[in-house]
């Protein structure tokens, strides 16, 4: 009889070991239970900080703003990686200055964030330390930021919002005019509505003033040659091209470009040297 009571009891707790435990509850700060039952782990994925469509990067020259970049420009920009740095690449910072037309420097203040995002941040950079080894990385959150393989990460800028320039405004023309120089000094400041009522030439599909009317309208006389200053092929950097008296003639022309601004046409030219954006003409 005590071995078949013991037999019983055994499977008793057998069976018991086999179901379910007691469902947990977890107590709230309120007093009320709230049964975990069921529940499963569940993560929800960071908002990005700025979507690429509403992202701005401001350039300003000596206070008064020169450049707006949307994210977009910024890809449309030559590309530059980052040796010893996988994954980072953007445009170069010189190529961001010289997409806002700035020609000439002295110092730039780039502000954003700090690293994580804690906070305002801003770091200024001598025109010497603007090398093309500073670029403006992109990120997958759709926002820029200042890198370099030369400098420490946490001097990096997260999130560029505004660069400030310091420098020569004579020689960083806003978008749309051009300053004319003879022998180093200021001649005239054309605009692009000056330049439209100026008769106009053609080479293919290239239309505008030519390269001596233009002179003639600033006043120019007698000259020996003359140097166009704008942006290279492609918008990559500053570039110049000097053209002796005999090369500046009516087959060299200022063509209107969709951006508002003129730039170097001529048969007589190779392309390659065409001058893009040209914010200066100096004359000896």
């Amino acid at each position: 009889m005590m071995t078949k009571t013991l037999l019983a009891g055994l499977v008793g707790l057998a069976v018991a070991g086999c179901t379910n435990p007691p469902t947990p509850t977890v107590t709230s700060a309120s007093g009320s239970s709230t049964s975990t039952a069921g529940a499963t782990a569940s993560a929800t994925p960071a908002a990005t900080s700025t979507r690429v469509a509403e992202y701005r990067l401001e350039v300003y020259l000596a206070g008064k703003k020169v450049g707006d970049l949307s994210f977009s420009d910024l890809t449309a920009l030559p590309q530059k990686g980052m040796p010893g740095v996988p994954g980072e690449q953007g445009p170069t910072l010189l190529s961001v200055l010289a997409r806002a037309q700035v020609q000439d420097f002295t110092s730039v203040q780039v502000s954003g964030f700090a690293r994580g995002r804690t906070g305002p941040a801003s770091l200024t950079l001598t025109k010497a330390e603007v090398k093309d080894t500073v670029i403006i990385g992109l990120t997958q959150q759709g926002t820029a930021k200042l890198a370099s393989a030369e400098m420490p990460k946490e001097r990096w800028i997260i999130d560029v919002q505004r660069i400030d320039v310091q420098g020569n405004v004579a020689t960083s023309a806003p978008t749309g005019s051009i300053e004319v120089l003879v022998a180093g000094a200021r001649k005239a400041a054309l605009t692009i509505q000056d330049l439209e009522k100026l008769p106009t030439a053609t080479f293919g599909a290239d239309e505008g003033p030519t390269l001596p009317s233009v002179l003639k309208l600033a006043g120019v006389g007698a000259f020996t040659r003359v140097k166009l200053v704008g942006l290279n092929i492609g918008r990559q950097g500053p570039a110049e091209v000097t053209l002796t008296s005999d090369k500046v003639t009516d087959r060299v022309i200022l063509d209107f470009t969709r951006q508002g601004t003129v730039k170097l046409s001529s048969q007589d030219v190779p392309r390659a040297q065409w001058i893009l954006d040209i914010s200066r003409i100096e004359v000896d």
